[in-house]
């Protein structure tokens, strides 16, 4: 076996054999190579790390190839962001478990210099890095600095692995000897930072300077309240100019308005380039300055189609004698929230004439019932061969009695069981029972000698209630069906007759309904339709249509199913994130009781969760069941024994470690804790004791709830903390109330820039001694988020604003609830006499759309807040509030929705298409779709299941659908005289009933030439063509030219 020395192991056998054979070692270091220059600093202040490296050049080298110091190390401003945020803000655009997060720094003590985050708003913390880059500190309140990983000491002197420390005067590395001749001094002042960076990176921005209390004793930055508040100096803010101009750039406008509401319409918006000014306005320039595409000016909208009347046919007259009336239905398709036009609806009722006297009716005669009735009242339409001709008989009641006596013949009652009943004829009336009917007989299917007649026979029955009559199924006629082949014969062909028995059944094709499609839903209501087929009589098998050509078609017959609702059912979300990665964790998921109210994911609803099966799926369950590596945990810092002159600090420190099961251990044999044992007690206070009491930490009061005003006013006054929505022109003061700190050096910024004290003339500012943040006549401009800030603690208000007219709306809508829900006592009829006077009251918004129309299981939502109202304003409060004032809040659900649900109809079908060719004698025919109730009303199709939409297209024979060649002429010959050329064609397959290209399907047929040869004439030998080109000289008329003509003898002669 071959073996492989590595080069540790290599370096570890020379040095046995340099022991074993008594062998002198070089000394250590004198086979490295020289150091190399000190890297850049990696950070620009507060104290970063450099290096230096060198290589070994042998296997005999001992000591490390790498050495660091500190550099950089005087403070950064106030404006820098903390350098180990830096590093977690640079993973905001790295997905953690597929999901993006703001992340922010947190310190462990356990583990300093690996890089922890944890997302903004979450409570879960991550080691997105094993290390930190070098020169991050330890933890913020020292100068030990991360270097490769590993937490190094740095002393007051800031350098790597000092020891030296801050004697009791305040100097670095002395002997406290020098405190005698500095204590006149004063050791704590402000002291005024460098401004900070230029806001922006091009065109004009502004810079803020930054003070900090600062021990001179010890030149370090230390708490605030040291220093005297009076002797902080003020904020500078100065106007910059970044190193480099703005280049153009493309703004947009909002887009306008769309030209049409339906059917497609474009709408416009502005598009410039513009450049910024040094003034930090901007100016409109060429459009060829801007760099990249210019974006888009025009873009459709508003392409869902247009709402349509569609009108159905007109029912049969009202009457059977006289003038009456028929009906016919007309229903709008609606698309979205659009309606149709009211001007445009068709009309639904007419007047009509049946062209027969009522003179001649009798008293009797109107005084028959039930059955004659009925029958005398409708007669069925004779059928042509036309589908749409229809011709109505008379169905006068005298007519009816005299043929009812005279069918009352004695012999046909006698008529043998066994034998078919006689069908109604197609101009006899239809019974209010079950009946078959037939049509009339189709002609002979020979012209001569013996062969057969067709006819329609199906079951109907008249609906007296809806004046109509509708097809059955061949079942529920209790009578035996009449024939629907009969033997006919035109003359004798040859001597022989052939039987009717004897005729071959295959030759017989008629159209059946033998079965219904499956039904479209389990749920919310679904619809299965009659499929009707061409059908060899004899074994009723399915053939193609064309083969029933000469027979009367079956309509289709469409029914409901599955029309119950939908039950609950859980939804189960994802399991989300473990909580710890050992030490048994907990992960967990959303399981929620809901029901499909409607079709599509949108019409979901919350139930109560007895409303679902059981078992409930779990939402929560245990996860990463192993046991943690043990850790050093430490306790807080105990108080300082003494307030100064130097005291101790203690804190617990045990070595621990979590079990699968979750529990905490104590570890007995601390070396199982591989990292350095933390430091259990700790030098604290060590500066002189000074008369100087901490003044306790600044508070804000803040106001959480929502202002909205009602009515323009002169001005309104805020607090901070909430949210406020302002008409506009209203001068808007808010105060910021402190505690615990000046109120003349509160400071107040929109959206981080600095806002000043106000004087005569600015819009914008700071008023009076209490520093209340005044905003002049505000306009929408001034919406944003104002901040209020008093020794590191802060407040916000956000100010948006409404319209005049929305904030008319708002009031009349409280107008409307002080009138209905406050007694007479409170408030009179005319509300401004209310007076601003105010009051707790829960306000309901209207009633929200229903989660489901139909089904009988519907939820309407209803928004319930606490506010306080006046005349002129109102405040949304915590519900609480309202509560504690012994308020009844109002339901927030109610059950609605109607009990039936549409489903989708179907009506005929197009023509077979010649544009829609798909293969030889083969092309799509399309049917239109309608959504409709049970009572046969047309309703909008979006309210039928769209997920369950049945097929409106379908194949079909069209013999126009055959691929052809189609050639082009044929081109000139390529020669002119003299020899032999080639002329050209294009060749295109296309299907012959539209010219349409047919792609491949002409790979079977014999492919035309595309290219012949051609023979010339021999040229004339005293003229003649000198060059290839000379038909081109011909047609760019240069024979005019003599050189060209000479040249060019032929063609230009």
């Amino acid at each position: 076996m071959r073996m492989y020395a590595t080069r540790r192991g290599f370096s570890g056998l020379w040095l046995v054999l340099t022991t074993l054979l008594g062998i002198q070692r070089l000394c250590a270091g004198s086979h490295w190579s020289g150091w190399s220059g000190w890297s850049g600093c990696s950070r620009t202040c507060d104290g970063g790390a450099s290096y230096q490296l060198r290589r070994c050049t042998d296997w005999s080298c001992q000591g490390a190839s790498i050495r660091y110091k500190t550099c950089n190390s005087k403070p950064c401003p106030d404006s820098t962001v903390d350098f180990r945020g830096q590093q977690c803000a640079a993973y905001n655009d790295v997905p953690y478990y597929n999901q993006l997060y703001q992340w922010e720094a947190y310190h462990e003590p356990r583990d300093p210099c690996s890089l922890r985050c944890k997302p903004k708003g979450h409570d879960f913390g991550v080691m997105l890095a094993p290390k930190v880059l070098d020169g991050t500190r330890c933890n913020p309140t020292s100068l030990d600095m991360c270097i490769n990983g590993e937490c190094r000491t740095v002393g007051c002197d800031h350098v790597l692995d000092s020891k030296t420390v801050v004697d009791a005067c305040g100097v670095c590395g002395g002997d406290s000897s020098t405190c005698q001749q500095t204590r006149q001094t004063t050791r704590f002042h402000w002291r005024e930072a460098d401004y900070s960076e230029c806001s922006v990176t091009c065109g004009v921005g502004y810079r803020v300077t930054s003070t900090v209390c600062v021990d001179t004793w010890r030149n370090q930055i230390i708490h605030s309240g040291y220093c005297e508040l009076k002797n902080k100096p003020k904020l500078r803010t100065q106007i910059c100019q970044a190193p480099s101009s703005c280049i153009p750039v493309w703004k947009t406008e909002d887009w306008q308005a769309c030209s049409k509401s339906c059917g497609g319409g474009t709408a416009v918006r502005k598009v410039y380039c513009v450049r910024e000014l040094e003034n930090g306005k901007f100016d409109r320039t060429a459009d060829k300055m801007c760099t990249g595409s210019k974006p888009a000016n025009k873009q459709s909208c508003n392409v869902q189609e247009c709402p349509r009347w569609y009108a159905g046919p007109w029912s049969l007259c009202s009457v059977t004698c006289g003038t009456g009336v028929q009906y016919r239905e007309v229903i709008c398709k609606q698309v979205d929230d659009l309606q149709c036009s009211i001007e445009d609806k068709p009309i639904s009722a007419q007047d009509c004439d049946t062209q027969t006297s009522c003179i001649g009716e009798t008293a009797e005669t109107n005084d028959r019932s039930g059955q004659e009735t009925v029958e005398a009242s409708y007669r069925l339409p004779r059928v042509f061969d036309d589908k749409n001709a229809v011709e109505e008989f008379d169905n006068s009641a005298g007519d009816r009695v005299n043929a009812i006596s005279a069918s009352a013949d004695k012999k046909d009652t006698m008529m043998a069981a066994d034998k078919p009943a006689p069908p109604i004829q197609a101009d006899q009336a239809i019974s209010s029972t079950p009946t078959f009917i037939a049509t009339e007989w189709g002609p002979c299917s020979t012209t001569c000698g013996q062969g057969v007649k067709i006819r329609l026979v199906q079951c109907k029955v008249y609906l007296a209630f809806s004046r109509s009559v509708v097809d059955l199924p061949d079942s529920e006629c209790s009578e035996a069906k009449p024939h629907e082949i009969e033997q006919c014969s035109y003359g004798n062909c040859s001597a022989l007759m052939i039987p009717f028995d004897n005729i071959v059944p295959e030759q017989v094709y008629l159209w059946k309904s033998l079965r219904y499609t499956a039904c479209s839903a389990q749920c919310l209501g679904g619809f299965q339709e009659s499929i009707v087929e061409c059908v060899r009589a004899s074994d009723d098998a399915v053939v193609e249509d064309s083969m029933c050509a000469a027979s009367p078609k079956l309509s289709s017959v469409t029914r409901v199913c599955g029309d119950g609702p939908c039950p609950p059912r859980w939804r189960v979300g994802a399991w989300g994130h473990c909580s710890t990665t050992c030490g048994r964790g907990t992960q967990t998921r959303s399981v929620q009781c809901i029901q499909q109210l409607a079709r599509g994911e949108d019409f979901t609803a919350a139930v109560p969760e007895d409303f679902c099966p059981v078992p409930k799926p779990e939402s929560d369950r245990e996860c990463n069941l192993a046991e943690c590596p043990p850790f050093w945990h430490v306790g807080n810092w105990t108080t300082c024994s003494t307030p100064c002159g130097g005291g101790l600090q203690s804190r617990m420190v045990m070595c621990q470690q979590v079990t699968p099961t979750g529990s905490i251990i104590k570890v007995t044999n601390e070396a199982e804790c591989l990292e350095e044992r933390p430091l259990a007690e700790r030098k604290c206070n060590s500066f002189d004791c000074f008369n100087k009491i901490l003044p306790k930490p600044a508070k804000i009061r803040k106001d959480l709830s929502h202002y909205v005003q009602l009515k323009p006013m002169k001005r309104i006054l805020l607090i901070v903390g909430g949210k406020a929505t302002v008409i506009p022109q209203t001068t808007i003061l808010v105060r910021c109330p402190v505690k615990n700190y000046p109120q003349s050096e509160v400071e107040w910024t929109n959206d981080g820039a600095v806002i000043p004290k106000s004087n005569h003339h600015s819009r914008l500012g700071l008023k009076g001694h209490h520093r209340i943040l005044r905003i002049r006549k505000s306009r929408l401009k001034d919406a944003g988020i104002y901040t209020c800030s008093a020794d590191g603690v802060a407040a916000a208000i956000s100010i948006d604003f409404h319209s005049e007219e929305q904030a008319a709306k708002l009031h009349s809508l409280r107008k409307k609830y002080m009138r209905s829900h406050i007694s007479t006592d409170v408030i009179s009829d005319s509300w401004n006499e209310y007076n601003g006077s105010s009051s707790y009251s829960f306000v309901t918004s209207d009633w929200g759309v229903c989660s489901q129309t139909c089904g009988g299981r519907g939820i309407q939502m209803t928004n319930v807040s606490c506010e306080m109202i006046t005349d002129t304003s109102y405040k949304i409060l915590p519900q609480q509030m309202c509560l504690d004032a012994g308020l009844v809040k109002p339901r927030e659900s109610r059950g609605c929705g109607w009990a039936e649900c549409p489903h989708w109809t179907l009506g005929e079908w197009s023509e077979c298409s010649n544009d829609t060719c798909l293969g030889h004698a083969t092309a799509t025919q399309q049917m239109q779709l309608y959504c409709s109730l049970l009572n046969g009303t047309y309703v909008d199709n979006a309210n039928c299941d769209r997920t369950r939409v049945p097929s409106t297209s379908r194949h079909c024979h069209n013999p126009h659908c055959h691929a052809v060649w189609e050639v082009s002429p044929w081109t000139k010959c390529s020669k002119t005289c003299g020899e032999t050329g080639i002329r050209s064609r294009m060749l295109k397959c296309v299907w012959s009933g539209s010219g349409i290209p047919a792609g491949i399907n002409c790979r079977n047929m014999d492919r035309p030439h595309a290219a012949v040869t051609c023979e010339m004439p021999a040229c004339p030998n005293d003229c003649y063509d000198q060059s290839k080109f000379c038909g081109m000289v011909q047609r760019l008329n240069m024979c005019r030219f003599r050189d060209y003509k000479t040249r060019c003898c032929y063609s230009c002669s």
